[in-house]
Protein backbone atom coordinates (compact mmCIF):
# COMPACT_ATOMS: atom_id res chain seq x y z
CA UNK A 1 0.00 0.00 0.00
CA UNK A 2 1.23 3.54 -0.22
CA UNK A 3 -0.17 6.92 -0.11
CA UNK A 4 1.11 9.70 -2.38
CA UNK A 5 0.69 12.86 -0.71
CA UNK A 6 1.46 15.76 -3.23
CA UNK A 7 3.32 17.15 -0.58
CA UNK A 8 6.11 15.35 1.30
CA UNK A 9 5.02 15.25 5.09
CA UNK A 10 1.58 16.07 4.98
CA UNK A 11 -0.47 14.11 7.08
CA UNK A 12 -2.83 11.60 5.61
CA UNK A 13 -6.35 12.76 5.80
CA UNK A 14 -9.13 9.79 7.84
CA UNK A 15 -10.82 10.05 4.39
CA UNK A 16 -7.78 8.54 2.37
CA UNK A 17 -6.90 6.35 5.55
CA UNK A 18 -10.75 4.50 4.39
CA UNK A 19 -10.30 5.14 1.02
CA UNK A 20 -7.00 2.89 1.43
CA UNK A 21 -8.50 0.27 2.92
CA UNK A 22 -11.33 0.08 0.28
CA UNK A 23 -8.53 0.28 -2.35
CA UNK A 24 -6.47 -2.79 -0.40
CA UNK A 25 -9.84 -5.07 -0.08
CA UNK A 26 -10.75 -4.56 -3.73
CA UNK A 27 -7.28 -5.39 -4.70
CA UNK A 28 -6.80 -8.57 -2.89
CA UNK A 29 -10.51 -9.41 -3.81
CA UNK A 30 -10.18 -9.14 -7.64
CA UNK A 31 -6.22 -10.31 -7.07
CA UNK A 32 -7.74 -14.05 -5.74
CA UNK A 33 -10.31 -14.39 -7.64
CA UNK A 34 -7.63 -13.99 -10.42
CA UNK A 35 -5.66 -16.68 -8.95
CA UNK A 36 -8.16 -18.87 -8.56
CA UNK A 37 -9.46 -18.46 -11.90
CA UNK A 38 -5.85 -19.16 -13.27
CA UNK A 39 -5.40 -22.23 -11.24
CA UNK A 40 -8.72 -23.97 -12.57
CA UNK A 41 -7.15 -23.13 -16.48
CA UNK A 42 -9.35 -20.35 -16.93
CA UNK A 43 -8.06 -17.17 -19.44
CA UNK A 44 -6.27 -14.47 -17.63
CA UNK A 45 -7.83 -11.06 -17.52
CA UNK A 46 -5.66 -8.70 -19.00
CA UNK A 47 -3.87 -6.20 -16.65
CA UNK A 48 -6.21 -3.24 -17.94
CA UNK A 49 -9.47 -5.39 -17.27
CA UNK A 50 -7.55 -6.78 -13.51
CA UNK A 51 -7.70 -2.58 -13.14
CA UNK A 52 -10.80 -1.67 -14.05
CA UNK A 53 -12.36 -4.35 -11.92
CA UNK A 54 -10.86 -3.36 -9.01
CA UNK A 55 -12.05 0.16 -9.67
CA UNK A 56 -15.35 -0.84 -9.81
CA UNK A 57 -15.13 -2.34 -6.90
CA UNK A 58 -13.57 0.48 -5.49
CA UNK A 59 -16.42 2.34 -6.57
CA UNK A 60 -19.08 0.15 -4.86
CA UNK A 61 -17.56 0.20 -1.49
CA UNK A 62 -17.52 3.81 -1.60
CA UNK A 63 -21.18 4.06 -2.13
CA UNK A 64 -22.13 1.61 0.46
CA UNK A 65 -19.56 3.21 2.61
CA UNK A 66 -22.12 6.34 2.05
CA UNK A 67 -25.00 4.83 2.56
CA UNK A 68 -24.00 3.83 5.98
CA UNK A 69 -23.56 7.27 6.95
CA UNK A 70 -20.28 6.86 8.71
CA UNK A 71 -17.75 9.45 8.68
CA UNK A 72 -15.07 10.25 7.06
CA UNK A 73 -17.31 11.18 4.42
CA UNK A 74 -16.15 10.00 1.09
CA UNK A 75 -17.61 10.44 -2.73
CA UNK A 76 -17.03 8.09 -5.35
CA UNK A 77 -16.54 8.64 -9.12
CA UNK A 78 -17.84 12.10 -10.76
CA UNK A 79 -16.90 14.45 -13.83
CA UNK A 80 -15.87 17.41 -14.17
CA UNK A 81 -14.43 19.68 -17.21
CA UNK A 82 -10.86 19.79 -17.28
CA UNK A 83 -9.06 23.22 -15.79
CA UNK A 84 -6.72 25.33 -18.28
CA UNK A 85 -3.49 26.50 -17.49
CA UNK A 86 -1.53 29.72 -17.80
CA UNK A 87 1.46 28.78 -19.92
CA UNK A 88 3.81 31.01 -18.48
CA UNK A 89 3.38 30.68 -14.98
CA UNK A 90 1.71 26.88 -14.66
CA UNK A 91 -0.89 28.00 -12.72
CA UNK A 92 -4.85 26.86 -13.34
CA UNK A 93 -7.17 30.10 -15.01
CA UNK A 94 -9.35 30.79 -12.43
CA UNK A 95 -12.29 30.74 -11.52
CA UNK A 96 -11.97 26.91 -12.10
CA UNK A 97 -15.41 25.07 -12.36
CA UNK A 98 -15.57 22.59 -9.69
CA UNK A 99 -18.86 21.62 -10.95
CA UNK A 100 -19.28 17.97 -11.68
CA UNK A 101 -20.91 17.14 -15.43
CA UNK A 102 -22.61 13.67 -15.03
CA UNK A 103 -20.88 12.03 -17.41
CA UNK A 104 -19.87 8.45 -17.23
CA UNK A 105 -16.94 7.51 -18.49
CA UNK A 106 -17.39 3.52 -18.63
CA UNK A 107 -20.50 4.62 -20.77
CA UNK A 108 -18.63 7.29 -23.26
CA UNK A 109 -15.82 4.13 -23.69
CA UNK A 110 -18.58 1.79 -24.54
CA UNK A 111 -20.38 3.98 -26.79
CA UNK A 112 -17.01 5.16 -28.46
CA UNK A 113 -15.66 1.59 -29.37
CA UNK A 114 -19.07 0.02 -30.74
CA UNK A 115 -19.46 3.28 -33.01
CA UNK A 116 -15.89 2.89 -34.42
CA UNK A 117 -15.96 -0.87 -34.93
CA UNK A 118 -19.36 -0.53 -36.32
CA UNK A 119 -17.98 2.15 -38.49
CA UNK A 120 -15.19 -0.27 -39.59
CA UNK A 121 -17.33 -2.45 -40.77
CA UNK A 122 -15.85 -6.14 -42.11
CA UNK A 123 -12.33 -4.80 -42.29
CA UNK A 124 -12.21 -4.43 -38.38
CA UNK A 125 -11.41 -1.24 -35.82
CA UNK A 126 -7.66 -0.74 -35.40
CA UNK A 127 -6.45 -0.71 -31.98
CA UNK A 128 -5.46 3.40 -32.60
CA UNK A 129 -8.54 3.88 -34.02
CA UNK A 130 -10.50 3.01 -31.53
CA UNK A 131 -7.88 4.69 -28.80
CA UNK A 132 -8.36 7.73 -30.60
CA UNK A 133 -12.12 7.36 -30.65
CA UNK A 134 -11.99 6.91 -26.91
CA UNK A 135 -9.62 9.73 -26.35
CA UNK A 136 -11.96 11.86 -28.35
CA UNK A 137 -14.93 11.27 -26.00
CA UNK A 138 -13.14 11.59 -22.73
CA UNK A 139 -11.42 14.95 -24.24
CA UNK A 140 -11.78 17.64 -22.10
CA UNK A 141 -13.33 16.06 -19.03
CA UNK A 142 -11.44 14.40 -16.46
CA UNK A 143 -12.78 11.60 -14.34
CA UNK A 144 -11.21 11.07 -10.27
CA UNK A 145 -11.87 7.99 -8.71
CA UNK A 146 -12.84 9.58 -5.47
CA UNK A 147 -13.10 12.37 -3.22
CA UNK A 148 -12.47 13.12 0.77
CA UNK A 149 -15.37 15.54 1.43
CA UNK A 150 -14.78 18.23 4.20
CA UNK A 151 -17.63 19.76 6.33
CA UNK A 152 -18.18 22.76 4.38
CA UNK A 153 -18.45 21.50 0.86
CA UNK A 154 -14.48 21.24 -0.03
CA UNK A 155 -12.99 17.68 -1.91
CA UNK A 156 -9.87 16.34 -2.15
CA UNK A 157 -9.66 14.70 -5.02
CA UNK A 158 -8.00 11.03 -5.28
CA UNK A 159 -6.88 8.24 -7.57
CA UNK A 160 -6.47 4.66 -7.04
CA UNK A 161 -3.91 3.27 -8.87
CA UNK A 162 -3.01 -0.87 -9.25
CA UNK A 163 0.08 -2.11 -9.91
CA UNK A 164 0.12 -4.88 -12.67
CA UNK A 165 1.17 -8.53 -10.78
CA UNK A 166 4.09 -9.53 -12.19
CA UNK A 167 2.50 -12.96 -13.79
CA UNK A 168 0.32 -10.58 -15.68
CA UNK A 169 3.19 -8.51 -17.12
CA UNK A 170 4.47 -8.87 -21.01
CA UNK A 171 8.40 -9.44 -21.17
CA UNK A 172 9.01 -6.18 -21.82
CA UNK A 173 7.11 -4.87 -18.71
CA UNK A 174 8.80 -7.86 -16.60
CA UNK A 175 10.40 -6.59 -12.96
CA UNK A 176 13.59 -8.11 -14.52
CA UNK A 177 13.51 -4.99 -17.53
CA UNK A 178 12.68 -2.85 -14.40
CA UNK A 179 8.51 -2.30 -13.74
CA UNK A 180 7.48 1.19 -12.92
CA UNK A 181 4.11 1.37 -10.52
CA UNK A 182 1.30 3.58 -12.48
CA UNK A 183 0.93 6.91 -11.21
CA UNK A 184 -0.96 9.74 -11.95
CA UNK A 185 0.82 12.23 -14.67
CA UNK A 186 1.61 15.61 -14.20
CA UNK A 187 -1.51 16.72 -16.19
CA UNK A 188 -3.93 14.60 -14.44
CA UNK A 189 -2.08 15.49 -10.93
CA UNK A 190 -2.43 19.41 -11.42
CA UNK A 191 -5.93 18.85 -12.92
CA UNK A 192 -7.03 17.15 -10.03
CA UNK A 193 -5.41 19.48 -7.56
CA UNK A 194 -6.93 22.70 -9.33
CA UNK A 195 -10.47 21.71 -8.83
CA UNK A 196 -9.94 20.36 -5.29
CA UNK A 197 -7.72 23.42 -4.18
CA UNK A 198 -10.55 26.13 -5.99
CA UNK A 199 -13.41 23.85 -3.61
CA UNK A 200 -11.20 24.47 -0.68
CA UNK A 201 -9.77 20.78 -0.28
CA UNK A 202 -6.11 19.67 -0.57
CA UNK A 203 -3.77 18.69 -3.47
CA UNK A 204 -4.61 15.70 -4.97
CA UNK A 205 -3.50 12.37 -3.62
CA UNK A 206 -2.80 8.80 -5.28
CA UNK A 207 -3.58 5.54 -3.51
CA UNK A 208 -1.55 2.58 -4.99
CA UNK A 209 -1.63 -0.91 -4.41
Amino acid sequence: MTVLMQSPGMAVPAGATKLDEIAKACHEKIQAEEDKAIKNKQKKRSCQKLGQDKHACCEEKIKEHQDSGDDPQLEGEKSYRRPTFDSQTGQANTPVNTATTGLDRNALISQAISTTVTAAGAGGATRAAISAAIGKALGGNIFPDAAVLGPGGEKTLVDFKFACPPSHRSKRRSAVAGYSPPGQSPAQSAAHTAIGQATGGGATITILH
